[in-house]
């Protein structure tokens, strides 16, 4: 799950409930703050996320940030992971359900 095609042009938010739950496995990492996260075990999910691809699993980076601050981020941690993006306040709810 490297990428998402989007058909239409004019659609608006995207679902990709169904790709995920279809998946055999899927690794996913939640941040409600991707700057603000505490990183210092970036090293363990870069890691992971290596073990990941080697056995084709799909892993990804939830987050609430832009475009410019994932691309920050990547750049920072060395980590080109594939990034979902969803709002703050959906990522809390989902925090406070596990």
């Amino acid at each position: 799950m490297d990428s998402i095609t989007i058909l239409d042009p004019e659609a608006g938010d995207l679902s990709i409930r169904e790709a995920i739950i279809s998946e055999k496995q899927f690794v996913l990492v939640s941040s409600r703050n991707l700057l603000e996260a505490n990183w210092d075990a970036i090293d363990r999910i870069k890691a992971v996320y290596k073990v990941c691809k080697e056995n084709g699993v799909s892993f990804a980076v939830m987050c609430s940030a832009s475009r410019e601050d994932i691309e920050a981020f990547r750049k920072k941690h060395n980590f080109y992971a594939p990034f979902l993006v969803n709002d703050e306040t959906e990522l809390k709810a989902i925090s406070r359900s596990n």
